[in-house]
């Protein structure tokens, strides 16, 4: 694959990968939608984990799939593309954990010189 081939690729997961995150987030956030961690932090309660962990089970199951794939070339439920696309999802999910942690240590901060 060239260069060009593979941008245009890059592209089109990340269209396809905000359809997805649209179209799954709704069950997934809070009640208003402003909340869009909120089903990993409610499952954290259940279960007494951290929401990354949470979020890691998630996405452990299409890591699973994956490996499947390397190993033997082949997924039985859905197709490849669709674990890949939702595995960087949960990954830009948790990016998002990762920001909104260094976002509250920088408030913290901030509080505690004030």
């Amino acid at each position: 694959m060239n260069r060009e081939d593979f941008m245009n690729l890059t592209e089109n997961m990340h269209k396809e990968e905000k359809e997805e995150y649209l179209k799954k987030n709704a069950d997934y956030a809070d009640r208003e939608g402003k909340n869009i961690l909120a089903n990993f932090e409610r499952v954290s309660k259940h279960l007494n984990i951290t929401p990354q962990m949470a979020l890691l089970v998630y996405l452990e199951k299409h890591m699973d799939a994956i490996r499947s794939y390397i190993r033997y070339g082949s997924v039985m439920s859905e197709p490849i593309e669709g674990r890949i696309k939702d595995a960087r999802v949960y990954l830009s999910l948790l990016r998002a954990m990762v920001e909104q942690e260094k976002a509250i240590e920088r408030d913290d901060k901030v509080l505690a010189f004030a």
